[in-house]
């Protein structure tokens, strides 16, 4: 996928979340530019920054039982050869 499929594809995403999604994935990216140049934080340090700052932040009305029907409804099929480039670009 090229630089700028991903930023379509990025934007898209970010243009349907809602704000305290928007403001979590804000501070992360800006930890993640600060932590890029800094070889002492690690991978998974940065993981685990990510998810302490967006867990617990998820609101929904729904129940687990309408939200799993959600995303299954949600989810398309592709063909084999959409799956395969979108690998090994």
């Amino acid at each position: 996928m090229s630089a700028l499929e991903l930023r379509n594809v990025i934007s898209k995403d970010i243009s349907t979340m809602p704000v305290p999604m928007l403001e979590s994935l804000s501070r992360y990216i800006k930890m993640l530019l600060n932590s890029s140049t800094d070889d002492e934080v690690s991978e998974k340090e940065r993981d685990a920054l990510f998810l302490a700052s967006v867990s617990g932040k998820w609101e929904d009305s729904r129940s687990a039982d309408e939200m799993v029907k959600d995303i299954y409804a949600s989810r398309t099929e592709r063909e084999d050869a959409e799956l395969v480039s979108a690998f090994s670009e």
